[in-house]
């Protein structure tokens, strides 16, 4: 059950939303978490898991190499007398919004059964946790203990990995007219068909409404 101590990410401190919430885990469940870490990344390294347009949070994998990605397929474009148009999305908040259940499922749909998937599963499943300011577990100063539907634990060890597995099929919309360039929670999608353009712009427009 970790404590949730609330920083300031940027902006106006009077605003919420400029808050970024660190879990304080205890030594212990560090441990726990690695020894599952090193489990999972070798399942998915040695089952080629995780999609080539991922460059986030993976060994070998930097901004460097995600940028020349991005720019060498907007100059073939041009060099092919091709329109190039993108789309840059940023998820805010990105492991708030993982879903505890879609995880599971995509778990045991890339391999992980058995008594490895009933480890994650009571990683993620029946945690509670309560906000507190300024490292103050006074009362006045922290809210009540509350079940966590959704999220992974912002600075566990766990978190990026599986936010990456969770995300792990969005490159799997491409069609040959269309790249994509993922970075942790930020994607580029290069399109060089203005029709592919206004499916996406569409499907985006619905998702949000």
């Amino acid at each position: 059950m970790p404590l949730l101590n609330q920083f300031v990410k940027k902006g106006d401190d009077q605003n919420i939303t400029n808050y970024r919430s660190i879990s304080l885990l205890t030594s212990f469940s560090k441990v726990i978490e690695k020894l599952i870490y090193a489990r999972l990344l070798d399942h998915t390294t040695t089952n080629s898991i995780l999609v080539n347009e991922q460059y986030g949070f993976r060994t070998w994998y930097s901004t460097e190499q995600a940028s020349f990605l991005l720019m060498n397929n907007i100059l073939t474009a041009m060099n092919n007398n091709l329109k190039m148009r993108g789309i840059f999305c940023n998820l805010q908040k990105a492991l708030d919004c993982v879903n505890h259940k879609i995880l599971l499922d995509k778990l045991e749909f890339y391999g992980i059964e058995g008594k490895f998937k009933t480890l994650n599963e009571s990683y993620l499943t029946c945690r509670y946790q309560k906000i507190i300011l300024n490292n103050n577990t006074n009362t006045s100063s922290s809210s009540k203990w509350e079940l966590i539907k959704n999220s992974l634990p912002e600075g566990s060890i766990l978190g990026p990995l599986f936010y990456l597995l969770c995300i792990n099929d969005l490159p799997k919309i491409n069609t040959k007219n269309k790249s994509m360039v993922l970075f942790a929670d930020d994607t580029s999608q290069l399109i060089t068909d203005s029709k592919d353009l206004i499916l996406i712009l569409i499907l985006i427009s619905l998702s949000t409404t």
